[in-house]
């Protein structure tokens, strides 16, 4: 082996090692966390009014395509799902969809818990005051979200939730940017091309801020070339799996269709994620508050840390590192605004430039805020004892999460109970929804193929475990199908065009669904058939009373199923 390959694995080697000390006395923060973050999150919406209700079975369907062969969305390209998959696919294939959803969010929120632990004992925050930055992270700035369970700011990124892609890639961040902050650049490369192969927006983004934050405030660190080199290496070894979906992204051509594929995802299926020209006026508010609560606290504690003569310590050095890192991080979401204005096509905001920035956000001030706190109610007695009034704060942030957590877990046992009904309201599905899709699932075919409403009873797949035509919240993960999806959308439309009037200053989603319902219930029974023949339908539903020339085959107070017609159909109304 060679002197450098040695000095790699020794230096490699050596950051493991390191690292492992770090988080070995974890468990029990870890274990409080967790428990804090699953009376919150655990049992919120399981396959829901969240994105589980597409990204498992997508995932169940990658890993076992026999389940729903003839599902159009089911059977797209992965993208950059596939560590994903791997994992969650076959955990939804052998257990079902409820048992994944809860065991991966469990997963998941340890992951994230471990690495909030490993980030703040680099900022010095103990334990109880990171207990209560959670509780205002979770709560509070939850509650000033516009959108029912956001944790961003402005564009609805959230970090606790359903079990998805970005959650262990916002896992291997977290610990990434606790390495970063104790200038270990190597192993945080690698985290960060981890974090790039489950989710390569996130990780993209990540690594970006990483380099800016290397540039601009620790090019001490960029001094060792061989470092340097190292931390790219291992980048792309991380990354891998995001490799191949990103060079299909720049170098395929898509089919041409009535719009581009960052038109369709900025300005008709996300603008509430992608087009700040779409967002309710006066959103600037959350975030010029958050961030000025986050340069406040990192103003107070450079003035606490220069009395007591403590510039030069670590803790210090990270806090101001991490309120480094957070600027960075706001770079995208900067440029995203800049380009708002100019970006017709959405060519560079469906690139998701707001997404990182809008997590760190939030999350950052309700932790510089917490460790400002301590530290300016740490005052150190003549005798060098620690001040009585940061014991007091600690002892009063734990009654606050104590309390907090007890008037939760009554709703958490509610949450719990209403499970037995599995899927109920809580799936967005009632009771005359829940009982057609068990007749189905009893009464057809499994390889049958249904016409369903575009936008109304979007968990059909696998409520019936049926294949169905398009839905307009199923957007297919690779640039490659959209102008299909588009046409689906707009065949299933019938005679009223959804797409008619789009504006880049406004939400069009909710016009355009609006369209969609109206032209799918108008169909007539002429329209019906001919969908069912273009994609060799064999059921056709719709909601409400009959109104079709068709025969019915299920009938309750909300939904109508009819069969496929003999030959010679009757005459439409």
């Amino acid at each position: 082996m060679s002197t450098l390959g040695k000095d790699f694995q020794r230096e490699f080697g050596k950051q493991i090692r390191a690292t492992l000390a770090a988080v070995a006395p974890l468990w029990l923060p870890v274990l409080l966390l967790v428990g804090l973050v699953s009376l919150r999150c655990l049992l919120v919406g399981n396959m829901g009014q969240v994105n589980e209700t597409n990204i498992l079975p997508f995932a169940r369907q990658q890993v076992n395509p026999n389940w729903l062969p003839q599902d159009w969305y089911l059977n797209q390209p992965p993208g950059y799902r596939v560590p994903f998959i791997a994992i969650f696919g076959r955990m939804a294939d052998a257990w079902g969809f409820l048992p994944t959803s809860i065991i991966g969010r469990l997963l998941g929120y340890t992951g994230l818990s471990a690495g909030l632990v490993f980030l703040s004992r680099r900022i010095g925050l103990s334990l109880p005051l990171l207990l209560l930055s959670m509780i205002l992270f979770l709560y509070v700035n939850t509650g000033l979200s516009g959108a029912s369970g956001a944790q961003g700011t402005v564009s609805r990124e959230w970090l606790f939730g359903g079990i998805e892609p970005k959650i262990p890639a916002y896992t291997c961040i977290l610990f990434a940017l606790g390495l970063l902050l104790a200038g270990r650049i190597v192993l945080a490369g690698l985290l960060l091309g981890v974090a790039t192969s489950f989710h390569t927006l996130v990780g993209g983004w990540a690594f970006l801020a990483a380099i800016a934050w290397l540039v601009l405030w620790r090019r001490d660190l960029l001094r060792n070339l061989g470092n340097v080199l190292k931390m790219l290496a291992l980048y792309a070894v991380g990354a891998v799996f995001s490799i191949r979906p990103v060079l299909q992204q720049l170098t395929m051509q898509t089919p041409e269709g009535r719009f581009s594929e960052s038109f369709v995802y900025v300005f008709i299926r996300t603008p509430h994620h992608l087009n700040p020209l779409s967002w309710d006026g006066g959103w600037w508010l959350k975030p010029v508050t958050l961030l000025a609560i986050a340069l406040g606290s990192a103003i107070l504690l450079h003035r606490i840390a220069q009395q007591r003569r403590q510039l030069h310590t670590p803790h210090h050095r990270a806090r101001m590192g991490l309120t480094a890192f957070l600027l960075c991080s706001l770079i995208p979401f900067a440029a995203g605004l800049l380009a708002a204005p100019f970006d017709t096509e959405g060519e560079f905001l469906q690139y998701y430039p707001f997404r990182f920035g809008d997590i760190m956000l939030p999350l950052n001030a309700c932790l510089l805020g917490c460790c400002a706190l301590e530290q300016a109610m740490g005052r150190r007695s003549l005798s060098g004892s620690t001040g009585q009034a940061a014991k007091r704060l600690r002892r009063v942030s734990l009654w606050i999460v104590a309390a907090v957590c007890a008037a939760q877990s009554v709703v958490f046992v509610q949450q719990a109970i209403a499970l037995q009904d599995f899927p109920s309201r809580a799936q967005r599905i009632d009771r005359d929804g829940k009982e057609l899709c068990e007749w189905i699932q009893q009464n057809t075919p499994r390889d049958a193929i249904f016409v369903t409403p575009p936008v109304e009873l979007d968990n059909f797949h696998w409520l019936a475990e049926r294949a169905t035509i398009a839905k307009f919240k199923l957007v297919p993960p690779a640039s490659v199908g959209i102008p299909e999806w588009i046409d689906r959308l707009t065949r299933l439309s019938g005679s009223v065009d959804p797409w008619v009037g789009i504006q880049r200053d406004r939400n069009n989603s909710l016009d355009i669904q609006r369209r969609m319902t109206q032209g799918y219930r108008n169909l007539t029974t002429e329209q019906a058939i001919a969908l069912m023949q273009t994609y060799s339908a064999a059921y056709f539903l719709s909601k409400g009373s009959p109104k079709l020339y068709l025969p019915i085959l299920y009938q309750n107070e909300d939904y109508t199923l009819y069969a496929a017609p003999n030959p010679v159909a009757q005459p439409g109304n």
